[in-house]
């Protein structure tokens, strides 16, 4: 090949290099958040339902407008413009180009390229009564905070330590993070909810009334999270399996068990408190033994096996719980032997975020709720909920989606509540409510009052039960509805899982120790519309 050619080739190579360079600048993770933009534009949800593709190539068009979208909490190349008076003068409204200063040079030479003024909590008035962040404005939590109610209208943020929020309520039309699917909080969090019983907090909230939108009064009560109105709830532990099923039999007196350890690494830490489930049958139906046994990791080591994990207990076992798959003849000669799973399962209690509720000696099964409602949106993965749930009142989940509609985006924009752990809860543990299509998994509930996972009116679709444990399902003193205690003249509610409605999928989920049933299908001819 004669050498002008090559080098034509060679400079042609090098445009084209620089070229799908200076494309993927554009999709650099300090300027472009696919999960952040999608949830940010109701828009984009509705079009590209968490599509990446098309949200990058949505974004990169964006960047030719005048007013060019936000794609990323700590970016906007239009107020990165408007800052500096050199880049003006360089780029005018050449947003594309101020994006790749931004990410080569502005980053080095330290510019800020924010577009929501930040402020640290330490630097907001002192005040135990209630707080308001307002549009537009962003506050990362640099201390800890003992507060009255805090309604997000913009951005709050926890910052990078240790933190311990202690609050009456949260109530957000903007952003509250702690954590992302892909940056997890690794730092210990706690928030409490805490406030007088009697208190209510009342909104207004638009509700469809014959095609016509009307406000009406919405009573919240108290000790709640609840996101609505195209907000963005973003709670995300340090990942860790939530459950795992005992490798083998360990005797009554047992100081260690052995766990199957599936993936890499079992993601537990010494410190950590289990639940090791009963397996032995119990003696009355209506009344499960409580051989559920709790106890603290004192040291994780290698059996030796290479197919699982010793753990050290604190303290030795009361009670046999069973490890082995048993196999059984098929139902003819020509039918095939079946296998049964009825290894006990060891669930990890410990999580890095923890969110509880205060109560009271006169009202002690009065916890908190989260509640994601009416377009607000929830993402929670690997947190703790204890004392939640508000006994004898409808509507006050652990956590709920109420009458969210489709939260079923596919990819970044979907709905969860995965990997966590709702411990004595004292009204059901997860409800689906006049929601479609959202993502519940892996998650642990342990000791719960009335129905645990609850498809609430019979009208719910497409959503996915998938790994979830129930351990320890009560009956309710105030029990809401009549299924949660019976049946007619039969008394065999509550349910470890109440399925309302066919068109859902339930994988792999298991109960034990229901003062009820495991499963119920009971589906309807109508809704509830409760």
């Amino acid at each position: 090949m004669p050498f002008a050619a090559i080098l034509r080739l060679f400079l042609l190579c090098t445009l084209f290099t620089a070229s799908a360079q200076a494309a993927d600048e554009r999709f650099d993770p300090r300027v472009f958040d696919a999960e952040f933009y999608h949830q940010r534009y109701h828009d984009l949800r509705a079009a590209f339902r968490g599509d990446e593709d098309k949200l990058k190539a949505h974004w990169a068009a964006a960047l030719s407008n005048s007013k060019p979208r936000i794609a990323h909490p700590d970016f906007s190349p239009r107020h990165y413009l408007a800052r500096y008076p050199d880049l003006q003068k360089a780029f005018k409204d050449d947003y594309a180009a101020a994006t790749r200063h931004y990410i080569n040079v502005g980053i080095r030479e330290g510019r800020n390229g924010q577009w929501q003024p930040t402020k640290s909590w330490s630097s907001l008035p002192a005040t135990s009564g209630d707080i308001t962040i307002e549009a537009g404005k962003r506050v990362v939590i640099d201390q800890d905070i003992d507060a009255g109610g805090i309604t997000v209208r913009g951005t709050l943020e926890c910052g990078d330590r240790d933190l311990k929020l202690r609050v009456k309520w949260i109530l957000v039309y903007g952003r509250f993070e702690c954590g992302t699917a892909r940056e997890p909080f690794n730092r210990q969090l706690i928030i409490t909810l805490r406030a007088p019983d009697t208190d209510n907090v009342q909104i207004d909230d638009t509700h469809m009334v014959d095609g016509m939108p009307m406000v009406m009064k919405e009573d919240l009560g108290t000790k709640f999270i609840v996101v609505m109105e195209k907000g963005v709830l973003s709670l995300h532990g340090r990942p860790a399996k939530s459950w795992k099923h005992l490798a083998r039999t360990a005797a009554a007196g047992a100081s260690t068990v052995d766990v199957v350890d599936q993936g890499p690494g079992i993601s537990w830490r010494v410190g950590d408190r289990i639940v090791i489930t009963e397996t032995r049958p119990a003696r009355d139906w209506k009344s499960p033994n409580t051989e559920n046994e709790v106890r603290t990791i004192a040291a994780i080591s290698d059996p030796g096996s290479g197919k699982g994990k010793r753990i050290t207990l604190d303290q030795p076992l009361k009670f046999p719980h069973f490890g082995q798959i048993q196999t059984f003849p098929g139902v003819t000669k020509k039918d095939p032997d079946i296998e049964v799973d009825t290894r006990a399962e060891v669930a990890l209690l410990s999580r890095n975020i923890t969110l509880e509720a205060e109560t009271s000696a006169s009202n002690p099964r009065f916890g908190g709720y989260i509640m994601a409602m009416h377009g607000g949106q929830a993402f929670v993965a690997n947190v703790r909920l204890s004392q939640m749930g508000q006994e004898g009142l409808l509507g006050r989940y652990p956590f709920h989606w109420h009458m969210a509609g489709d939260v079923g985006s596919v990819g970044v924009g979907q709905q969860y509540f995965n990997n966590n752990v709702i411990e004595n809860a004292f009204h059901r543990c997860v409800t689906v409510h006049g929601t479609h299509n959202a993502v519940v998994r892996g998650n642990v509930c342990f000791n719960h009052l009335g129905h645990g996972f609850f498809l609430e009116d019979g009208v719910e679709t497409g959503n996915l039960f998938e790994r979830n444990l129930a351990i320890l399902t009560r009956r309710p003193s105030k029990p809401v509805r009549d299924d949660d205690v019976v049946r007619g003249l039969a008394s065999i509610g509550p349910a470890a899982f109440y399925i309302s409605n066919g068109n859902n999928r339930f994988i792999n989920n298991v109960s034990v120790s229901s003062e009820g049933l495991a499963f119920w299908y009971h589906t309807r001819e109508k809704p509830v519309g409760e």
